[in-house]
């Protein structure tokens, strides 16, 4: 008698949960981050409780999460313990999208449980996160488990167990910078969890959010409706002592007198690779079942934080694939533009370098085709079949596979097909002298722009200025040059005249790059490396070999410099110690000019001044992207 007894109690205990906050499978605020928020977290769900608000939030997640909850309901309550444990894990998988799985329990201890597995998936649309959506698949099941009381009672003769399947989908996108709102449907199917013929429908949540975020502050709210019911909460975050500590505080309000107060705190410990949280949250009810006494929610997780060397390896990568895919649809100056810059990470990358060396080759091969082919088509518009079909097969000796030439070349000899061998042999006498005119002009082009291209040369060579600037690009134009006078030697006009006018529009590049550099020198001069130069410690070298030296030194510890620079940029340091990245970039700045002037004592000496700056800043700045990455909030 006293288990029916108990049994009767317990479903009224049920009942009364269902008239003031939740029914079967509904679940209030899981997760002690988002209950410290007041459960407004539709427009935030950054952890692994997000797919129990709103599934598009593991989209925003790029690490891996491993997490633990555990809830003690209704703590003034004496017919048993009724709790709520969570166990959940996420993993991101970069471009493919962020997958979670949960496994959630509601228990009261030796009577009736509920199980909720569940498996989401949230993806961006865009690369900068502005759009992600996503969606949950769960696995409900409830069982009654006295069995004694169950024999006894008519009411468990259906069947004291049910399986069903709910699903959940959502979105969140930035309205504004700093702004982000979230919608989400759950339990979009509403199963039916009643064990025998009667109904007992998990509702239909609707969840409306907005979510503000800056710094180390978070404000959210949320508008919830369900079962003809409604629900208003909203919370405030705040993360001190360098992300060590969080406090929360939220507010929710509701029909059927629903009021409650809620307070949150974590901590955190940040170890190499990896980060473990604690979570705390307190709901105090001040309506309803206030007499019941709080909830407290306790959440344990282990955050994997992506190296993030590995993540500039990966975006290397897939620059490098991109690049490829430009290559394929033929667009050789944005593949090769790709592919420096994965060098930039990857620079140890031998086929990679081997790949970009072709591609120069490949690029130069296509414009002395495409100076053939233009010149084809003059000489077809002018009615001189021969020496257009002549031209279009110097541009496919070059590139054999390029499709244009081959396809302007069969229109030329379908043309030579309709003539007569007679009208052949005298189109051929008149295109011989009108070839001999053209070989004539093009020799006289090339050496009108050879000669040009040496005067530029000269005079950049006597330019004290421009040789210091530009000493390597000089000598390898003088290259290109000497290459030039070899064609135009040879006869090959035509490709003599296409090096030279290469030579001449990249030596007419040399003034605004100057111009470029003087605005160089003129920041220079206001940051600390002209206090540098003004020492009189500057030492001479005192032989050619020691110059040398100092020279691969120099070079050294700028590249040194630049690439920890850079290191630095990747991992957002402008954003966070924007003014001590403005003064380094001047600093060298200041060392690219010592070096153009052949300082190379003092470029080291500047150099290793600033480099320890550097890798602390770049230190500090890992810290603040890892945290950044693994914090729930995404900052």
């Amino acid at each position: 008698m006293k288990r029916i007894l108990f049994c009767i109690s317990i479903s009224v205990l049920l009942a009364s949960l269902h008239v003031v906050a939740w029914s079967a499978f509904d679940l209030e605020r899981p997760g002690a981050r988002a209950a410290g928020l007041g459960g407004a977290f539709c427009a935030v769900a950054d952890d692994a409780d997000a797919m129990f608000y709103n599934p598009s939030g593991l989209g925003l997640i790029e690490t891996s999460i491993i997490s633990f909850n555990y809830v003690q309901l209704m703590t003034g309550l004496d017919d048993g313990n009724l709790s709520d444990s969570r166990l959940g894990y996420v993993q991101s998988l970069g471009n493919v999208g962020t997958f979670g799985f949960t496994w959630y329990q509601r228990s009261l201890t030796d009577l009736y449980q509920e199980n909720i597995f569940a498996l989401g998936y949230g993806k961006a649309l865009d690369e900068k996160e502005n759009y992600v959506v996503g969606g949950t698949l769960k696995i409900l099941h409830q069982d009654f488990q006295d069995s004694e009381a169950i024999n006894q009672n008519p009411f468990f003769n259906a069947g004291t167990s049910k399986l069903g399947f709910g699903l959940d989908v959502g979105g969140i996108f930035y309205l504004i910078q700093n702004f982000k709102a979230g919608l989400s449907l759950s339990n979009l199917n509403q199963p039916n969890m009643a064990s025998g013929t009667g109904d007992s429908i998990v509702p239909m949540k609707i969840r409306l959010g907005g979510a503000y975020t800056r710094e180390a502050f978070l404000g959210t709210t949320e508008l919830m409706f369900f079962d003809n019911h409604y629900r208003f909460s909203l919370g405030g975050e705040a993360w001190w002592f360098n992300s060590v500590m969080a406090t929360r505080l939220g507010l929710g309000f509701g029909d059927q007198d629903l009021s409650e107060l809620t307070m949150g705190v974590s901590l955190r410990l940040e170890q190499s690779g990896w980060i473990g949280q604690i979570d705390y949250a307190f709901i105090n009810p001040l309506g309803g079942l206030g007499e019941a006494g709080g909830t407290h929610q306790v959440n344990f997780s282990v955050i994997f934080s992506t190296p993030i060397e590995a993540e500039g390896v990966l975006e290397a990568k897939i620059l490098v694939k991109l690049g490829e895919e430009k290559r394929q649809a033929g667009k050789l100056e944005e593949a090769l533009e790709a592919w420096e810059e994965a060098a930039e990470v990857l620079d140890e990358d031998i086929n990679l370098l081997v790949r970009i060396n072709d591609l120069h080759e490949q690029i130069r091969r296509q414009n002395e085709a495409g100076f053939f082919i233009k010149q084809g088509r003059d000489f077809k518009i002018n009615g001189n079949y021969i020496s257009a079909a002549t031209s279009y097969r110097k541009a496919l000796e070059i590139m054999p596979s390029h499709q244009r030439a081959t396809r302007l070349l069969k229109e030329v000899e379908k043309q030579l097909q309709y003539m007569s061998e007679r009208q052949k042999e005298r189109q051929a006498r008149k295109e011989k002298k009108a070839a001999q005119r053209a070989r004539q002009q093009s020799k006289s082009r090339a050496a009108g722009a050879i000669r040009q291209a040496k005067k530029a040369l000269d005079e950049a060579k006597q330019n004290t200025k421009l040789n210091q600037a530009f000493a390597k690009d000089i000598r390898r134009l003088s290259k290109q040059l000497s290459e030039a006078q070899r064609l135009l030697a040879g006869n090959e006009s035509d490709r003599a005249l296409v090096l030279a006018q290469t030579v001449i529009k990249e030596r007419g590049r040399f003034g605004s790059r100057l111009k470029r550099l003087k605005r160089t020198q003129a920041r220079r001069q206001k940051s600390k490396v002209k206090k540098v130069q003004a020492k009189p410690t500057v030492v001479k070298t005192k032989s050619a070999s020691s110059k040398v030296k100092n020279r691969k030194r120099a070079r050294g510890a700028y590249g040194r410099a630049v690439k920890m620079m850079m290191d630095i940029e990747k991992l957002n340091g402008k954003k966070y110690y924007s003014n001590k990245v403005t003064v380094l970039k001047k600093d060298l700045a200041g060392i690219k000019v010592l070096l153009k002037g052949e300082d190379y004592t003092t470029a080291i000496e500047y150099a290793e001044k600033i480099y320890p700056e550097m890798k602390k800043l770049k230190t500090e700045c890992e810290k603040k992207e890892k945290a950044r990455r693994a914090m729930p909030t995404n900052w």
